[in-house]
């Protein structure tokens, strides 16, 4: 009979599978077996999980339907397995090195014990530094074991299952098994509280919980963490790429201090918003005020101020975001293909991931203009909106026009004809919104010859100067 048994469920997670099965076939202590609950022999993680039973005869291959959910995966696991104790282990989290040494040493100094509560810690999945660590809260029981009533805020049921190692005895004489739903580790821990009468705490990180972040650092300081994260962000980061348009308005009119303060604090906050929306605002504001200024240049024009100011702030904040993303070890270009192309790596990674995104955004875009030709409306307010824009408001029209490029960048960083881009490339539409109504601006305001009544009086011209 083996010490332990590690039951890894493996739907969705085949391309993070090998890391979770390497940690614990890497483990020093070796007293174990390694249950790999997969879909059916056909799953792409069973194709992973066989190559690791080829080289190990620890590992043990299961199958349990993706219709039943993680609940009977687990459950699963635990049926075929033959081990002292349980220990559950997501398919895309690792244990960390040295745990099942520590945990048979500490099972040693408190004796079989129903339950054996750890630590673990909260790691990006790109190999970044560990965010926080949790685990069970501090008890003044001095003893090695001791009974749940001893310690009633020991756990409750916030705790994960995989927060624990459980005597497999204790599950199989209680019948205790995961329940069906997607609060399943809440009903498994409340089951467990109640029915153990000895349990043990290890103040040691046994397992890393890899979290899949999407270039947003707000979920650390927001009372709602990462919940309803997408309209949060998606919202801010329409009003810091306005707020930075604002800025490029401000300074092409004259006010280049206020104007370049705005613009550079807009991208400052976007990157911790949305870094990717921080990085195309900057390339795209960066190559707006480039062309601006070789256009006046080439007509023997100063370039001006606001320009060059803008412009300058924009190449340091595209090339600032990338260093700093670097510096917080966010995710790389490689990563967000590989990310996009395994469908946050359900599927094992792809060999030539950069050919195949090239392919899959020529068959995108074709589609997508098909689409607009079939439906035209939003295609003809662009063109409209850009005529209006570059036509009535010159440079500051240029800057408009980039600005909704990004919309554009970000739909193309996602070519996935099924996520359509009402919600992705929703900043393009900042071009009929500004654009539409410059380019009718004249009509209004043009004296209508033919039609009696009272004639509107002129009004001048508002543009700056400045602005064309």
């Amino acid at each position: 009979m083996p010490r332990f048994s590690i039951v890894v469920p493996s739907h969705g997670v085949a391309g993070r599978l090998s890391l979770a099965l390497d940690s614990v076939l890497a483990q020093s202590f070796g007293d174990f077996e390694l249950i790999a609950v997969c879909d059916g022999p056909a799953a792409p993680a069973a194709g992973v999980a066989a190559d690791h039973a080829a080289r190990d005869s620890r590992v043990v291959l299961v199958h349990s339907p993706p219709s039943e959910g993680l609940g009977a995966a687990r459950n699963a696991g635990v049926r075929a397995a033959s081990g002292l104790y349980l220990l559950f282990l997501d398919g895309d989290d690792v244990l960390a090195p040295g745990a099942l040494a520590a945990l048979a040493a500490r099972l040693e100094e408190t004796g079989e014990v129903d339950v054996l509560y750890f630590e673990h810690e909260r790691s990006p999945w790109w190999d970044g530094e560990p965010t926080t660590t949790a685990g069970p809260a501090p008890v003044a029981v001095r003893a090695p074991s001791f009974s749940p009533a001893e310690a009633p805020r020991l756990t409750g049921v916030a705790l994960p299952a995989w927060s624990a190692a459980y005597r497999r005895s204790f599950v199989t004489a209680h019948d205790l098994a995961f329940p069906e739903g997607h609060f399943t580790d809440v009903g498994w821990g409340g089951l467990v509280t109640v029915a153990a009468e000895r349990v043990a705490v290890l103040r040691r990180v046994v397992v890393r919980h890899l979290l899949r972040r999407q270039g947003s650092r707000l979920d650390h300081v927001l009372p709602c963490g990462t919940t309803a994260m997408r309209p949060m962000t998606e919202g801010l980061m329409l009003a810091l790429t306005l707020a930075a348009l604002w800025g490029c308005s401000l300074a092409l009119d004259g006010r280049v201090r206020a104007g370049t303060v705005l613009v550079a604090g807009a991208l400052l906050a976007l990157f911790a918003v949305k870094h990717s929306q921080a990085l195309f605002l900057g390339l795209s504001l960066a190559a707006a005020g480039a062309a601006v200024a070789v256009r006046r240049w080439t007509r023997r024009r100063p370039a001006g101020r606001g320009v060059l100011a803008v412009t300058a702030v924009a190449c340091g904040a595209a090339v600032g975001t990338v260093l700093l993303a670097r510096a917080l070890r966010y995710p790389t270009g490689t990563d967000s293909v590989q990310d996009l192309l395994t469908g946050h790596y359900a599927l094992p990674d792809r060999d030539r991931p950069w050919p195949e995104l090239l392919r899959l955004e020529g068959s995108f875009w074709l589609e997508w203009l098909r689409r607009q030709l079939w439906q035209p409306l939003f295609a003809a307010l662009l063109a409209a909106g850009a005529w209006g824009a570059l036509r009535r408001r010159g440079a500051f029209g240029l800057f408009v026009v980039a600005t909704a490029l990004t919309g554009f960048l970000t739909q193309a960083a996602h070519p996935d004809i099924t996520v359509w881009g009402e919600r992705l490339i929703v900043v393009a539409w900042l071009l009929p919104v500004v654009g539409v109504p410059l380019l009718l601006e004249r009509v209004a305001l043009r004296p209508a010859a033919d039609v009696p009544g009272p004639r509107p009086r002129s009004l001048p011209d508002e543009r700056s100067p400045v602005t064309r």
